[in-house]
């Protein structure tokens, strides 16, 4: 698995970024620091439905794009993380 990985905005073209930090979990950056991060929750207000920001795309479990496939998505104390896998 990578480092980074790279995701293209759908609307703006940004190159918003999931950034590993350990095994197979990753954060993910949106490409400037004043965009913002929604995050949605599941009706039981616990699990993390999914996530937007500024020119999407929503990220949510099975998201995917040429390289990578969202697994799962774990709110932390710290963080939010997802866990990744290669296509």
């Amino acid at each position: 698995m990578k480092e980074k990985y790279v995701v293209k905005s759908d609307r703006y073209g940004h190159n918003h970024s999931f950034v590993k930090v350990e095994n197979d979990e990753y954060v993910f950056l949106p490409e400037k620091d004043w965009m913002p991060l929604y995050v949605n929750y599941e009706e039981d207000g616990k699990e993390i439905s999914f996530i937007d920001t500024e020119g999407g795309p929503c990220i949510g479990r099975g998201w995917s794009n040429d390289e990578i496939i969202v697994s799962d998505i774990v709110k932390t104390d710290n963080d939010i993380r997802f866990r990744l896998r290669e296509k």
